[in-house]
């Protein structure tokens, strides 16, 4: 197996707790000195999907870094909002607006919340959120 191979099937087993954040900080420096970030863009979303409600819990803030560290990261992000809408994949919507953008990959950011808040998936602490920032935005 190789080392992108053992860090993505780290990434797919890991359980993130206080105790173990290093470990996730590792394994994230890890896939990125192997320079093939991008291959670990879906396990990284598949990550977070796993822990909707996470927000600054267990550090996984440094996950939106992450995402934002790859190019071209936007189409993974759809794909992963179609899955499940979660804080983290939520959050990166909102600061893609906040960069002055209304949409991504030709999808209209407002619409994007709005499928999240219909989404059979998404946790009602994220649906709060949203509207809090649709809210902001009327």
């Amino acid at each position: 197996m190789s080392n992108i191979e053992n860090i993505l099937e780290s990434l797919r087993t890991f359980q993130p707790n206080f105790d173990n954040v290093p470990e996730l900080n590792r394994l994230i420096e890890e896939l990125w000195e192997t320079g093939k970030q991008q291959l670990g863009l879906d396990e990284l979303f598949r990550f977070v999907e796993r822990y909707p409600e996470a927000d600054g819990d267990y550090d996984l803030f440094r996950l939106v870094h992450a995402f934002e560290d790859i190019n071209d990261y936007e189409n993974a992000l759809i794909k992963s909002l179609d899955r499940c809408p979660c804080f983290i994949n939520m959050l990166l919507v909102k600061r893609i607006e906040n960069s002055g953008k209304n949409n991504i990959k030709g999808k209209i950011i407002q619409d994007i919340y709005l499928d999240s808040l219909n989404h059979e998936l998404t946790h009602q602490s994220v649906k709060n959120e949203i509207n809090d920032w649709l809210q902001q935005t009327a």
